[in-house]
């Protein structure tokens, strides 16, 4: 089941709503209503709900045109940016791999703060300007969250906005982004256990805290994410599929049964098969899937209905993006194609060794 919900493109990137957004935007939508603008303005509780609302959309609209500004940038820097998702904690733009470089960086990373920034001005003029109620509590309200957006994105941890600008400085003057994005991330752990402790704190004294605790534990689990993919990218740098290929196919016909394929995966000790028809590639059957089916059902269940597509990489494929590929479908094997001809296989269990070997004797070892 999909988790996301797309809802259009926005200068030409795709546009989803997490589903998780619908219950932090009614609770925002909450926390406005019932204190932030009757604490400001004198206005009924139908009056109070509608800013309350319209405030909490304006919000994430906001938060997207953040996300948008550096997906623009990375977009002119020939990054490619798949999508823009809307979630819990905000927003998060799904930037691919391309050539990066501390400039490219610092520039994608200060683009979405220093658009708040402009927002947070725009609203401040609004506020300042217009004098009828609603338009001046709303713009009182927004001016004032970007500016907060924009300066909580600038705090110098990985992986906000600020985080990253460090890593690009880092990375300027060591000119090695592994160490640049350790130093970076170990800061956003630092300031993570800052908002850990501070939402104890809150809820000590009775105030919101369990937002910021939340908050704190999930930027500590991505820093350390983000700093693990960095280590994987640096060990698999300049490696292709072709230096890992295996010509041994580890392959079942489609019209065998699920009973077949369980005792194919014991036997073969695999947890992904490739699926062909009359010698025609079909995609992969996984052992996650044949598990969703009722094993009362595998003597009658044909292989081809819980295969699934996956498209073959190419032989010249870069290694990083086939493991991160691998890693996203649940798959411990892909097919290789060259000149259109499918000529072995890419085994997940080959590039984790091969990982471990580039750990232990040296990272820059050719």
């Amino acid at each position: 089941m999909k988790q996301s919900l797309y809802i259009g493109k926005l200068a030409g990137i795709k546009i989803e709503l997490h589903y998780s957004w619908f219950f932090i935007f009614l609770l925002v939508a909450w926390g406005l209503a019932s204190g932030f603008f009757p604490a400001h303005y004198k206005v009924g509780l139908l009056g109070a709900w509608f800013l309350g609302a319209f405030a909490s959309f304006l919000l994430f609209i906001s938060i997207l045109l953040h996300e948008v500004a550096h997906s623009i940038v990375a977009k002119q820097h020939r990054i490619p940016v798949h999508k823009i998702t809307l979630f819990f904690f905000g927003g998060v733009a799904s930037i691919g791999k391309g050539k990066l470089t501390p400039k490219k960086e610092f520039e994608m990373a200060i683009a979405g703060p220093l658009f708040s920034i402009l927002l947070s001005l725009l609203f401040f003029i609004i506020y300042k300007s217009v004098s009828f109620l609603y338009v001046n509590a709303l713009a009182f309200y927004l001016y004032k969250i970007n500016l907060i957006v924009a300066l909580f994105n600038l705090a110098p941890g990985f992986p906000l906005d600020g985080g990253r600008i460090l890593r690009a400085i880092l990375w300027y003057f060591y000119k090695d982004i592994v160490k640049a994005t350790r130093i970076a991330s170990f800061c956003g752990k630092v300031f993570a256990g800052i908002l850990v402790i501070g939402g104890f704190i809150g809820l000590f004294f009775g105030g919101f805290g369990l937002w910021f605790i939340v908050l704190g534990f999930f930027l500590y689990m991505v820093a350390e994410a983000g700093y693990e993919q960095t280590v994987v990218s640096a060990l698999l740098n300049g490696i292709k599929v072709c230096d890992l290929l295996t010509k041994k196919i580890y392959c079942i016909d489609a019209n065998r049964t699920l009973d077949e394929l369980s005792r194919a995966f014991i036997t073969l000790r695999k947890e992904t098969l490739l699926v062909f028809d009359k010698k025609k590639y079909l995609g992969v059957a996984r052992i996650l899937d044949l598990m969703n089916v009722k094993k009362e059902r595998w003597a009658k269940t044909k292989v081809k209905e819980i295969t699934r597509k996956i498209s073959p990489v190419k032989f010249e494929t870069k290694i990083d993006s086939v493991f991160l590929k691998m890693l996203r479908y649940g798959i411990d094997s892909i097919p290789v194609v060259k000149d259109k001809r499918l000529i072995g296989t890419v085994e997940r269990e080959a590039i984790i060794k091969f990982l471990r070997l580039k750990q232990i004797l040296g990272r820059n070892l050719k």
